[in-house]
C-alpha cells in the first residue's frame, strides 16, 4: 500500500509590493496569471466622478491640529488618495498623503 499525503495550499502574507490582488493570484494561477477583470461598464458610467472629503489630522501633537487633508474617493475604479494642500510658512511640505490606489476593506 502506497501512502498519499493530502497537499494544503497555505497563501503567504501580503507583503507590501504591488496589489493584494496581483500577489493572490500569482500564488493561485500559473507563471504568467492573467491581469484581473475591469469593470468596463463602471469605469464608463462613473469617469470623472470623484467624491471629495475634507478632513483633520487628530493628534496630540499641537503642530498637527493644524494640518488639513483632502481624501479623494475615484468612482470609476474604488481607488482612493489623500492629499495634504500645501500651506505658506507652515514648515510642512504639502502634497501626496497617500499615492491614488485600491484600499482593503477592513475585516
Amino acid at each position: 500500500d502506497t501512502d498519499v499525503a493530502d497537499m494544503v495550499r497555505v497563501i503567504p502574507m501580503y507583503n507590501g509590493f504591488g496589489s493584494e490582488e496581483d500577489s493572490l493570484r500569482s500564488c493561485t494561477g500559473g507563471i504568467n496569471p492573467p491581469p484581473a477583470k475591469k469593470d468596463f461598464s463602471r469605469m464608463r458610467d462613473k469617469e470623472g466622478v470623484v467624491l471629495r472629503f475634507n478632513a483633520i489630522l487628530v493628534n496630540e501633537n499641537s503642530d498637527d491640529k493644524k494640518r488639513r487633508f483632502v481624501i479623494q474617493f475615484f468612482m470609476e475604479d474604488g481607488t482612493v488618495s489623500v492629499r495634504e494642500p500645501p500651506v505658506k510658512n507652515s514648515g510642512i511640505v504639502g502634497g501626496n498623503f497617500m499615492k491614488r490606489q485600491v484600499m482593503k476593506k477592513p475585516d
